[in-house]
């Protein structure tokens, strides 16, 4: 009987070796392409990028700039090399001022303060990155790629502080924390990271503040998987559902079964709660959009478009909801249609768009967390609100 009461238990440690999840090993940097949806600078100078000092050049040249004006980024498509270039009045000698620095890669790090990098896109939108990391300058595809090597943890902290406002409950943050090293965890971790909400936000070093820090520090061992597959939950979130949750299905443009949770009663709070009504003119949604919007065909059971019908080129074709929400987000600007809940109507000259929420609606809602962490929900709780099917584990790694 002794033998057998000991070959039963090699089998169950056999089997448990073998039903355990596997120890997910995060990388301990990540690489993120800065100003991603910017899209590309060219010798044209539709999109145009300065950098002011103080900073250090590592390669091709090692050079350390204190002092003087901005440095302009420019391309030599010609040579398919990058120039990093000071102005007229920069403090350097006559031979650099003229030349600048070139090659195919540049590296750049901070000195003393982060690395202040800017860009300006066909004359108009203006932003600012303050990346406390090397910065990798590229050639590539006839444009210029920055890309961000920096901390797994920074990046975290620094994509929870893009991702919520300053007002949020640190058990949020903390829920918001989980979220991102899940999202790290699933994706191909070979392949660059970009800095907008294609992915995740990231606005820089500056973004990860005290709360957010501490948050990770927090949960920086802790992964979702879902309860009885024990694979690693793939997590979805948005701003706003506006008190209504959609299933991923949604962005295939297929119903699905309800959500769980369906709904969601504490994103009352959010400024995209209400409903939002925008104004625009036929002209200039059919110019941009290259197409006429139709009617909505098909929604969820949330009231998401699933279907629309549009005419383009003379022809009636069906489009999904979710992709025509991209479209008219990257065109118009996300402010026309900030939640995936919409509709339209033509009156007149003009398209009358109404939406609720911000964002896609599915998985995880940022302003709903904040609230049920306002009601004095610990972000355990929190995600097991919005993710009923998965468990919290403690068994991820830094390496």
């Amino acid at each position: 009987m002794g033998i057998h009461r000991q070959l039963l238990y090699v089998l169950l440690v056999v089997f448990s070796i073998f039903l355990a999840p596997p120890v997910h090993c995060l990388d301990a940097r990540v690489r993120v392409q800065l100003f991603a949806s910017s899209g590309n600078a060219d010798s044209g100078g539709a999109v145009e990028y300065t950098l002011s000092p103080p900073f250090r050049v590592v390669a091709p040249l090692p050079l350390s700039v204190l002092t003087g004006d901005d440095w302009h980024l420019v391309l030599d498509s010609a040579g398919h090399q990058v120039r990093l270039r000071p102005s007229a009045k920069g403090a350097l000698n006559a031979r650099v001022r003229q030349a600048g620095l070139s090659g195919a890669e540049l590296q750049l790090a901070p000195l003393g303060k982060p690395l202040s990098l800017h860009v300006v896109s066909a004359g108009i939108a203006k932003k600012t990155r303050l990346i406390n990391a090397s910065v990798f300058l590229r050639f590539s595809g006839g444009g210029l790629k920055m890309i961000a090597e920096l901390p797994t943890a920074d990046y975290v902290a620094g994509v929870v502080g893009s991702e919520s406002p300053p007002q949020f409950h640190q058990e949020a943050l903390k829920a918001q924390s989980v979220l991102v090293q899940n999202w790290l965890s699933c994706r191909d971790s070979r392949k660059v990271i970009a800095d907008d909400t294609s992915t995740m936000a990231y606005l820089g070093s500056d973004y990860a503040r005290t709360q957010c820090q501490e948050a990770v520090r927090a949960t920086l061992s802790s992964q979702l998987r879902e309860r009885v597959s024990r694979r690693l939950l793939k997590p979805y979130f948005h701003s706003t559902c506006a008190g209504r949750l959609s299933t991923a299905n949604l962005f295939q443009g297929k119903p699905g079964s309800s959500a769980r949770p369906a709904t969601c009663q504490t994103c009352q709070a959010s400024p995209f709660y209400l409903q939002h009504l925008e104004k625009v003119s036929v002209a200039e949604v059919e110019r941009k959009l290259s197409l006429e919007l139709l009617h909505i065909d098909e929604c969820d059971a949330a009231g998401r478009p699933l279907k629309v019908s549009v005419r383009q080129r003379g022809r009636v074709k069906i489009v999904s909801g979710y992709n025509l929400w991209l479209l008219i987000g990257q065109k118009l600007g996300w402010g026309v249609v900030p939640g995936l809940a919409y509709s339209f109507e033509k009156q007149g000259g003009t398209y009358l768009f109404r939406s609720r929420g911000a964002g896609h609606g599915i998985g995880y809602c940022q302003w709903g967390g904040h609230g049920l962490a306002v009601k004095g929900k610990n972000y355990v709780e929190i995600l097991r609100f919005y993710f009923p099917d998965a468990v919290l584990s403690n068994k991820a790694k830094l390496g």
